[in-house]
């Protein structure tokens, strides 16, 4: 729904979907699964990969153990409506939250 909503690419879609397209995110599921585990000493990596957003749904926090007082001290919140919080993680993004 957010790549429909906003245009922006998704780094890590559904792997079974993927995978039987010919898509093995096997390396970029371990790299977001740091990001979500680490949101502190995941800067690098976030810029490295050029993300502007993270976004928090139940389906990740299930999936990754999500350790969401973290990141709320670390990115501001750019939405959040119920289960669903997106952060901002790249200075352009941060910059349209304020």
């Amino acid at each position: 729904a957010v790549a429909s909503l906003s245009g922006r690419d998704i780094y890590v879609g559904t792997e079974i979907f993927l995978y039987y397209h010919g898509l093995n995110y096997a390396d970029r599921r371990l790299q977001v699964e740091s990001i979500y585990r680490d949101p502190e000493g995941s800067a690098a990596l976030l810029t490295q990969i050029g993300a502007d957003y993270v976004l928090v749904s139940d389906y990740e926090r299930y999936d990754f153990g999500i350790r969401e007082g973290a990141f709320d001290s670390v990115y501001p919140i750019s939405f959040r409506q119920g289960n669903v919080t997106l952060y901002a993680v790249s200075p352009r993004a941060r910059s349209a939250a304020q």
